[in-house]
């Protein structure tokens, strides 16, 4: 070991120029001639060891020229430019911190609260008893919609259901009431006017119902066209062409169809005819 470390400082002696000392001629031939039996030793060692630091260099070393060297950060493709962060980290974060405040849907279907807007109440109701926003809710739930997701979709749904005929559109009252009755000025006496024609209709049905010519179904299903002015207008020109056999008699009005002695009868022994 300290024959090689000797030749070592030899060589790099050498390398400086002259012998060591200002020494004799015979010393430095010797150098020589020592130089010259192993003249590409020390530099290849020194090439060698400059080769293993640098696959081999110190871990802090390694890990700031492995962040140096690292590629522009990641972004997933159609990434909007919101989420876009300088590096992986801030990318994820701004993901991450936009899906955590997003709406989330309540505790439960019954926790959902409906609140519509005049325009739409006017036209459809307040649906506090609708049977379709207890079933809307509970899907609503299911797929994670919030309060104010799930209330956005009825109105929409409804206005597109009834311009497509599948729900009715809701009756204004007093229009068809002026339908009925044009002629008639004064509001109040409209009203009555229309209201005693609806009312002949209603008894009418009543009465085909207590005949048994009509189920107590049919006269309901019945009973549900006569809310505006046009099948109202229809019922009447109808009632009229019933027989009085039907228990029809002026005009259309509806009566029991009894006779004077039938009722005497009834009055007298009611239990008979229970």
């Amino acid at each position: 070991m300290k024959i090689f470390w000797k030749h070592l400082v030899v060589f790099n002696l050498d390398a400086g120029g002259g012998a060591a000392g200002g020494g004799a001629s015979g010393a430095a031939g010797a150098g020589a001639g020592g130089a010259a039996a192993g003249s590409g030793a020390p530099s290849d060692l020194a090439a060698a060891a400059a080769a293993h630091a640098a696959a081999n260099p110190p871990s802090g070393q390694a890990q700031g020229q492995g962040q140096g060297q690292q590629s522009q950060a990641y972004y997933p493709e159609n990434l909007p430019d919101t989420f876009r962060g300088a590096n992986d980290r801030e990318t994820i974060d701004k993901l991450y911190g936009d899906i955590a405040n997003r709406p989330k849907a309540p505790a439960s279907a019954k926790d959902y609260k409906f609140e519509f807007a005049s325009e739409f109440t006017d036209k459809f109701g307040d649906m506090k008893s609708d049977p379709v926003l207890p079933i809307w809710s509970e899907i609503a739930h299911e797929i994670g919609l919030s309060n104010e997701q799930a209330q956005s979709v009825v109105p929409k749904l409804f206005e597109k259901m009834a311009k497509a005929g599948l729900i009715p559109e809701p009756i204004d009252i007093n229009a068809e009431m002026q339908k009925l009755e044009p002629n008639e000025t004064d509001p109040v006496r409209r009203t009555a006017k229309a209201a005693a024609r609806v009312n002949a209709i209603a008894g009418t049905l009543k009465g085909l119902e207590t005949r048994g010519i009509l189920t107590k179904a049919d006269a309901s299903r019945l009973s549900v066209m006569f809310a505006d002015a046009a099948n109202v207008a229809a019922f009447e020109k109808i009632i009229k062409l019933l027989p009085a056999e039907h228990g029809l008699q002026n005009g259309g009005q509806a009566s029991d169809g009894l006779t004077p002695q039938d009722k005497a009868m009834r009055s007298l022994y009611p239990s008979m005819f229970k």
